[in-house]
């Protein structure tokens, strides 16, 4: 069955060749996790805000998805927690995708970017 998933992409060069499609780098998505914006203003008075800490993924696709994909997704998770713990990925973040949720997929990361920046003090 064709899914799709999200592999933290510092380890796209780890597990690449478990997946028949990976996206293009400036189809990346971003999640900002734990860490307050700077703001920037220019000359002309424009606010920016910028985020520094991010986790970069790629979309990955598969059409014969199985376990070996999902373990890759996984532990290149668990290898970004592990190295990054000012930028932890929730346990509870969706990585894996039907195809039908697949079209979902830029909502599903602007709610959990919206919902982290919540929780920023």
């Amino acid at each position: 069955m064709r899914k799709y998933g999200l592999l933290v992409y510092q380890y796209l060069s780890v597990f690449q060749d478990r997946f028949s499609v990976i996206t293009i780098p400036w189809d990346a998505v971003q999640v900002w996790p734990c860490a307050n914006p700077i703001t920037i203003t220019d000359k002309q008075g424009q606010t920016q805000h910028q985020w520094p800490l991010t986790v970069m993924f790629k979309i990955v696709e598969d059409d014969d998805w199985g376990t070996d994909q999902d373990e890759a997704v996984n532990q290149a998770v668990t290898l970004w927690n592990a190295a990054n713990l000012d930028r932890h990925i929730p346990e509870t973040f969706q990585l894996v995708f039907t195809e039908a949720e697949a079209q979902g997929i830029k909502q599903i990361f602007e709610t959990e970017r919206n919902r982290l920046i919540a929780l920023l003090p």
